[in-house]
């Protein structure tokens, strides 16, 4: 997870494939998951989740969310 590995602050990171608006409805998605540790060590570990369970645009709303508030005004 390059991400966290260029961003000490973060304390999580992932990466989705297979998830789009053309995908298909019962395709798998596979997302890896970075999470820093409360030590500082990257754990990381990847899903694969059926596509119509995908809460996708909630996480990346957040992991907007979340960036946004990181960046300085």
């Amino acid at each position: 997870m390059d991400n966290l590995t260029a961003h000490p602050e973060a304390r999580f990171s992932f990466d989705v494939q297979g998830a789009s608006p053309t995908a298909l409805a019962n395709g798998p998605v596979s997302v890896m998951l970075g999470l820093r540790t409360a030590g500082g060590s990257i754990v990381t570990g990847e899903a694969r989740i059926p596509a119509n369970r995908w809460p996708g645009i909630t996480l990346f709303n957040e992991h907007l969310r979340m960036a946004a508030e990181r960046l300085p005004s």
